[in-house]
């Protein structure tokens, strides 16, 4: 393939993506893309019992089935095991249930775990999926979505998230 033909197909894939992103963010009934949520959680990150945690989500919508995000989640059992992750995730909404904004997701995490269990830290890489649930209330402000999750180093989670359409 010549050095020409490689920057058309380059060329042609940017503008498809851009042309879709288009049509993603001027589709009616789906105004505002961005959302800012806050959650709680109880997880299996020790290894050997549920602990509570907290986290802090933002996640923009890509296209209309899919999102991308930034989540920041602290695990303790207030002792002495504290546990932060900063992760990245992808999220695909694949069945939407005839609720705008909202519907079924499955989420793959990427991120670091910090923790410190004793005061000796311990950094790990962070991998998991979550299935959840977002239900946008009827003005599409505000949303709500509980969730499980399961992966590594922590074993599992379920929680529930509550958020602002930015």
């Amino acid at each position: 393939m010549s050095s020409m033909r490689k920057w058309e197909l380059v060329f042609c894939m940017v503008g498809l993506v851009g042309i879709a992103e288009i049509r993603a963010q001027t589709e009616p009934g789906l105004k505002k893309q961005a959302n800012l949520g806050l959650g709680i959680e109880g997880n299996v990150n020790t290894g050997n019992s549920m602990i509570f945690a907290q986290s802090i989500c933002y996640d923009q919508r890509l296209f209309t089935v899919f999102g991308l995000g930034l989540l920041f989640t602290v695990s303790s059992d207030f002792g002495s095991f504290l546990s932060m992750e900063p992760e990245v995730f992808v999220r695909w909404y694949f069945l939407d249930l005839g609720i705008p904004g909202g519907g079924l997701f499955v989420q793959e995490d990427m991120g670091l775990r910090l923790a410190s269990d004793n005061f000796v830290i311990k950094p790990a890489f962070l991998g998991g999926f979550s299935l959840g649930f977002r239900y946008a209330f009827k003005y599409q402000d505000y949303y709500m979505e509980p969730y499980i999750r399961g992966g590594f180093p922590f074993a599992f989670g379920v929680g529930l998230r509550g958020g602002v359409r930015l």
